[in-house]
C-alpha cells in the first residue's frame, strides 16, 4: 500500500487539481470580461451621441464602448474580445415594454414617456491557464480550447437627446 500511495496521490493531484486551477482561472478571467462590459456600458452611457463622433476626443457611444472594452480587456492576460455590440434600450414608462435597436433614434428622445439605456454586449474568448490539448480529443472549452463568452451590461443614458445622432 505504501508503494502505491505516491502513484495514487499523483493521479488525484493531476486529475483534480489541474482542472480546479483551470476553473478558478476561467472564473477570474470571466470577472475581467464582466468588468470590460461594465466599463464599456458606463463610458457609452456618458457619450453625447450614439453613432456620430462629435470631435476627435468626444467619441460616439458605439466607438467609445469598443475602445473602453478593448482597453479594459487588454489590461488582463489571456482574454480576447472579438466583438462589442452597443444598443439603445427604450423602455415605455406606461407599458413597461422594452425595445432594442442598434441604429440611432429616428426622433429626438422623449424622456417624459420613455427610459433610455445603453447596453453593451462584449463577446470574446477566455483561454485556460493550463492547456491540456493532447491532440486526440476534440477541443473542450476550458480544458483544451478557449471558452467563448458573451457578457452584457446596461447603464441609463446620461444624454438621451444625443441618441438620434
Amino acid at each position: 500500500m505504501i508503494a502505491d500511495a505516491p502513484i495514487a496521490i499523483w493521479l488525484i493531484f493531476v486529475m483534480l487539481t489541474f482542472p480546479f486551477i483551470d476553473m478558478a482561472a476561467i472564473s477570474i478571467r470571466y470577472t475581467f470580461m464582466v468588468s470590460a462590459s461594465r466599463d464599456a456600458a458606463h463610458a457609452a452611457a456618458r457619450a453625447k451621441s450614439f453613432m456620430a463622433n462629435i470631435s476627435g476626443t468626444d467619441l460616439s457611444a458605439v466607438n467609445i464602448a469598443r475602445t473602453q472594452a478593448m482597453t479594459t480587456a487588454n489590461a488582463f492576460s489571456e482574454i480576447t474580445i472579438t466583438d462589442v455590440t452597443t444598443r439603445i434600450l427604450i423602455t415605455d414608462l406606461a407599458s413597461r415594454q422594452v425595445t432594442a435597436q442598434t441604429a440611432p433614434l429616428a426622433q429626438p428622445a422623449d424622456t417624459s414617456a420613455n427610459l433610455y439605456q445603453i447596453e453593451t454586449v462584449v463577446t470574446g474568448q477566455i483561454n485556460p491557464i493550463i492547456n491540456c490539448d493532447t491532440g486526440e480529443v476534440p477541443g473542450i472549452p476550458g480544458l483544451s480550447a478557449p471558452v467563448p463568452i458573451s457578457v452584457a451590461s446596461r447603464e441609463v443614458c446620461e444624454y438621451p437627446q444625443g441618441l438620434n445622432q
